[in-house]
């Protein structure tokens, strides 16, 4: 567990989380700038295996659609150079929108559960 970084684009939005190894919180869902940096320190400091982004969904109710595909393209194209892996997590109701297929072209698998 110690390889892996996550990133939460949500919780402080709704409470001051506490400290946790290996955890970044963004200030807000739509602060795409600071998520970016986020990850290069992630990168630069832990040299994560993986990184967890939480969560697409979260994105799409606060971003503009070609923002936030420009923003997952740079990312995804960042930790590929990286060789770090990222799984994005998103609803199960988001998974069929146009800007979900959109962002599809730039990973490598889709995992659909219950």
């Amino acid at each position: 567990m110690k390889k892996f970084g996550f990133i939460d684009a949500i919780t402080k939005l709704v409470m001051k989380p506490e400290s946790v190894k290996n955890c970044v919180f963004v200030s807000a869902t739509n602060a795409l700038t600071e998520a970016s940096i986020v990850v290069k320190k992630v990168c630069e400091s832990q040299q994560p295996d993986m990184l967890i982004f939480d969560s697409l969904s979260s994105l799409l109710a606060y971003e503009k659609g070609h923002v936030l595909i420009k923003f997952i393209h740079s990312l995804v194209e960042f930790l590929r150079v990286h060789r770090i892996r990222i799984t994005f997590i998103a609803l199960k109701e988001d998974i069929d929108s146009p800007l979900i297929k959109d962002l599809s072209m730039f990973v490598d698998k889709i995992i659909k559960t219950c």
